[in-house]
């Protein structure tokens, strides 16, 4: 009896585990309560992370694999972007390669060959996110992806657990139109700190959106200090008052290729912000003529140790682009097809999708005290020693010139121009 009872007691137990197991595989239903303000980067908050924690007291996370965005990527990029673009021009290479990326999961056929070959070769992403990652009290550098998804369709699970789970994305349901296009503008200012405030243009034939944005901020290791106004030389000959600052170290790093001079900065705990100066006969677009010119632009150049006295204009600029002409020129054609049924692989069943909009918008500014920078991507488919005796070196910025800004391990995060400082 007691052995019979015992078995009875066992069965019990087995079959209550069994009804309250809930499957590893189960996805969340998407929601759409806004505000949604995740943790950088999504899904988990890895600054309470105890191992993160343990190597990273101020919130840079650790990176096991050396992941990055793929450089000829960036710079074909760029180049296209920049070539292409009459004026103040601030583009993110990291920004559109989150949003592709993530775009490549729902796709097939023709297009994700060419968006293969535009990629390269991609690692894992989520490794990406987390060498990128630093929030801390010196510096913020942050990542965020988005799902916006039509309730009036099925999605593919593997698309949206792909999406969820590699790429970090908070996942939303939404009904396109008036109400989800100012959801979307208002998740945009909340993940780049009001910096951004886009106008988002959906409306009910809209299927999904994939939205990217990158963040950060930053102070100068040594702060500049206000100076007298620029006359900044205009590229029609004219001239423009513009608010500038300028300091002095008394050793640095400058670079002399053949037609610039590249200055190097370093952004604690982010990486670096270059500033090229063409030469007094080149003109700025002789630096993006090609991929070739324009890396070099950024990473050639003899390196020369002198007492450097740099001025600079001030600046706040934002841009705003429309990528389908550089993806198009680029050998992804294939995508912007419509219908296109290579765009099979996100909802279930026979929608013909097609890709409505691909743009970007960025905003760079800086002072004396720092540079601070935001971008979104959308995807829209619908139906100190004592110094050395050096050389002394003034550099005054005061026609157009190239500017970046680059992670420790030079992932392009911001690449412009400034034609006019106050525009």
């Amino acid at each position: 009896m007691k052995r019979l009872l015992c078995l009875l007691f066992c069965l019990c137990l087995l079959t209550a585990c069994t009804q309250t197991h809930v499957r590893d595989t189960d996805l969340p239903k998407p929601t759409n309560n806004l505000p949604l303000i995740t943790q950088q980067p999504q899904q988990k908050d890895y600054t309470q992370s105890v191992v993160h924690a343990a190597a990273y007291p101020s919130g840079r996370l650790l990176c096991p694999v050396e992941e990055s965005v793929p450089t000829a990527f960036t710079y074909n990029t760029a180049q296209t972007v920049l070539s292409a673009a009459d004026g103040n021009v601030g583009y993110s290479p990291a920004s559109l390669y989150f949003a592709l990326t993530m775009f490549a999961e729902g796709v097939s056929g023709e297009t994700a060959a060419e968006l293969d070959a535009l990629l390269g070769e991609r690692g894992n992403v989520r490794l990406l996110y987390d060498k990128l990652y630093n929030n801390s009290d010196v510096a913020q550098l942050k990542i965020a992806n988005s799902l916006w998804m039509s309730k009036n369709f099925a999605f593919r699970e593997e698309f949206v657990r792909t999406i969820r789970d590699d790429h970090r994305a908070s996942l939303l349901s939404v009904n396109f139109g008036e109400e989800a296009n100012a959801q979307m503008s208002k998740w945009v200012s909340d993940q780049t700190a009001g910096l951004l405030n886009p106008t988002f243009m959906t409306d009910e034939l809209t299927v999904l959106s994939l939205i990217n944005t990158l963040y950060f901020k930053v102070g100068w290791e040594e702060e500049f200090s206000p100076c007298d106004d620029l006359h900044f030389r205009l590229p029609d000959g004219s001239s423009a008052t513009a608010s500038a600052m300028t300091h002095t170290w008394q050793e640095a790093t400058v670079y002399k290729t053949e037609n610039a001079t590249r200055v190097k900065i370093a952004l604690p705990e982010v990486g670096w912000m270059y500033f090229v100066l063409p030469n007094e006969s080149v003109p700025l677009n002789a630096l993006t003529a090609s991929p070739e010119t324009l890396q070099n632009a950024f990473c050639g150049g003899e390196r020369e140790e002198v007492k450097l006295t740099l001025t600079l204009p001030k600046v706040d600029t934002e841009v705003k682009l429309d990528l389908r002409p550089v993806l198009a020129s680029l050998g992804c054609e294939s995508m912007f097809v419509q219908p296109n049924p290579d765009l099979s692989g996100f909802v279930d069943g026979a929608a013909a999708l097609s890709i409505t909009g691909l743009s970007q918008g960025t905003r760079i500014l800086w002072d004396e005290k720092g540079v601070t920078g935001a971008a979104f991507t959308e995807i829209l488919c619908g139906n100190s020693s004592l110094p050395l005796d050096r050389p002394e070196l003034a550099l005054t910025f005061d026609r157009p010139f190239l500017y970046g800004v680059f992670s420790g391990d030079n992932d392009a995060l911001f690449i412009g121009t400034i034609t006019d400082p106050d525009k």
